[in-house]
């Protein structure tokens, strides 16, 4: 059987990810109210991704943990895991942190879109 996803370096993560976001797009049309009631109830869960405005951040702002882990799609829990793996920059000032330059996650993304890719 051939895969027929039209973004073929999407991780299973980012493609289910984009299959809620469409599913979202047509509930939101059939009746917004119930869907923004989905939303809170969401967030509340822990899955802020859905919100329907996702922030878009400079490439050299620096980021939370959680706002690293809405844009690579994984748990928080692993965003320590991949950025040691990777050997990404981890930011630190008076005691918190971490936080990870915004760019940095953009390049991972994208290295790790196009690896899926080939």
């Amino acid at each position: 059987m051939t895969d027929r996803w039209p973004w073929r370096g999407d991780s299973m993560p980012a493609k289910l990810r984009r299959i809620a976001e469409m599913y979202r797009a047509v509930a939101l049309m059939a009746d917004p109210e119930i869907t923004a009631q989905v939303d809170r109830w969401m967030v509340r869960c822990g899955e802020a991704w859905i919100a329907p405005h996702p922030q878009a951040y400079a490439e050299d702002e620096l980021i939370t943990r959680t706002q690293a882990a809405e844009l690579l799609c994984i748990k928080v829990n692993s965003v320590t895991q991949v950025v040691k793996r990777r050997g990404l920059t981890v930011y630190t000032q008076w005691g918190k942190g971490p936080w990870y330059r915004a760019g940095d996650i953009y390049e991972l993304i994208s290295h790790t879109r196009g690896r899926n890719a080939k």
